[in-house]
């Protein structure tokens, strides 16, 4: 191996044989700051195919569970978009930073030949020869080389210059390891990103297919609170003129109730409120007045069933006695017969 030269510059120094953009050896030194180290784990995660499978479907997945309501989402959009743009890394190198500054801020000398290249420091010397990477890529800031294992090394363009950056760059590509960017490497990682979305329709698919196995109805709902008012709307396949009961009522108390044992507390239960709701359209709305109602988990259940009060449509569809009504939510009830049943949570405020 060349000797180093102990006295070296902390500026770029480079072996030039006459003009030639490609010396023989290139020689520079760089101090990385917090900055670029951040930066460096930021760009080698936003371009890992597992991190943007991953990133993608958790940011997707959250942005739609918040869009439905679940407010506490917006913790997984924002640890998506962290994978994404690889700024994950930042609390990670900020706190290597923290444990050993002298270390990883510390100048590194490089020297760059035909065999390999070199990177000594104060406390160690450290060569690898071209055969350990596969391929380099070239950024706004540096030159990455990977070794197709994950592991890369860095050589950031401002302590270069701008001589220097173009010896590197000879260098790299008169050795084939360079890579010209090419309209298939940029869409690369929209692959990935595709990927991540195939696995959130399968997810949420799936979801949606075992809910709904063997139903032959469809109904949804979604509870709105304004003030002392729930406003329960919904969308489902049942003709116009269907009769809906929809039924609210304070889900923490009516546990209390019922966990009390008392028959004549969970008979005499006043947190409680049901309305009639017409289908027009594929949907349906009601409207609850909740004053009075302390504070915490509320519950709405919107049920369907069969009787002579329901359009011909219904009962030619599902039969007088209901016995043509399937699906997971589909229950027994002795007075109404088999009966669909959807409930929903809300919060009801202070």
């Amino acid at each position: 191996m060349t000797e180093h030269d102990p006295h070296w510059p902390t500026v770029p120094d480079v072996a030039m044989d006459g003009a030639s953009p490609d010396p023989a050896t290139i020689r520079f030194v760089a101090q990385p700051t917090m900055g670029e180290l951040i930066w460096h784990q930021a760009e080698l995660a936003r371009r890992a195919a597992p991190l943007i499978v991953l990133g993608t479907f958790v940011t997707v997945t959250s942005a739609i569970t918040l869009v439905l309501g679940d407010a506490t989402s917006i913790i997984g959009l924002l640890l998506g978009l962290s994978l994404l743009s690889g700024l994950f890394a930042a609390p990670f190198v900020w706190w290597a930073v923290r444990q050993r500054r002298d270390l990883l801020l510390a100048p590194v000398t490089y020297e760059i030949d035909d065999e390999g290249i070199s990177m000594t420091t104060s406390s160690s010397t450290a060569r690898s020869v071209w055969s350990v990477f596969r391929r380099a890529r070239e950024t706004k800031r540096a030159f990455v080389l990977d070794t197709g294992a994950g592991a890369a090394i860095v050589l950031l363009k401002r302590p270069m210059g701008p001589e220097v950056v173009e010896s590197v760059r000879a260098r790299l590509r008169r050795l084939g390891l360079l890579l010209e960017p090419t309209l298939v490497r940029r869409m690369r990682p929209l692959v990935w990103v595709g990927v991540g979305l195939l696995a959130v329709a399968v997810v949420f698919g799936g979801s949606v297919y075992l809910a709904n196995a063997g139903a032959n109805v469809a109904l949804e709902t979604t509870p709105t609170v304004a003030s002392r008012h729930v406003t329960v709307d919904g969308t489902t396949d049942l003709p116009d003129g269907t009769r809906l009961a929809v039924q609210v009522f304070q889900f923490d108390a009516w546990n209390r109730a019922r966990a009390s044992g008392d028959a004549a507390a969970a008979e005499d239960f006043s947190y409680i409120d049901e309305v009639e709701a017409v289908v027009h359209g594929g949907r349906f709305s009601a409207d609850v007045d909740m004053t009075g109602w302390p504070a915490g988990h509320g519950m709405s259940a919107v049920y369907f069933w069969i009787d002579k009060s329901q359009p011909q449509e219904v009962i030619d569809r599902f039969g007088l006695d209901g016995s043509g009504l399937h699906g997971p939510n589909v229950l027994p009830d002795e007075d109404t017969g088999p009966t669909l049943r959807v409930d929903h949570g809300f919060d009801i405020p202070q």
